[in-house]
């Protein structure tokens, strides 16, 4: 797994002027997310955790909550635009 840390633009504010970092904090207070691998389910497995994100040729996955007991949806996804920006 590769993590990945986030560091904000400039002058970026999120909504209610927070900085817009939502994902775990590491050591130093740095917002990080850890990379791994595609979820088969939302439902997500053991071990899966808030903060991680994967990536497929169609979607970002986002796992919002840390895997409980395989019974609440813990991955969101969000499908990838076909179009060139």
């Amino acid at each position: 797994m590769a993590v990945i840390k986030i560091v904000p633009m400039p002058g970026a504010k999120g909504d209610k002027g927070d900085p817009g970092l939502t994902g775990p904090q590491g050591p130093a207070g740095d917002t990080y997310f850890v990379l791994t691998d595609m979820p088969s389910s939302s439902l997500g497995k053991v071990g899966d955790k808030a903060g991680y994100i994967a990536y497929s040729s169609d979607h970002l996955y986002f796992c919002i909550e840390d895997y409980e007991d395989g019974n609440v949806h813990i991955w969101k996804r969000i499908p990838w635009e076909s179009s060139i920006w």
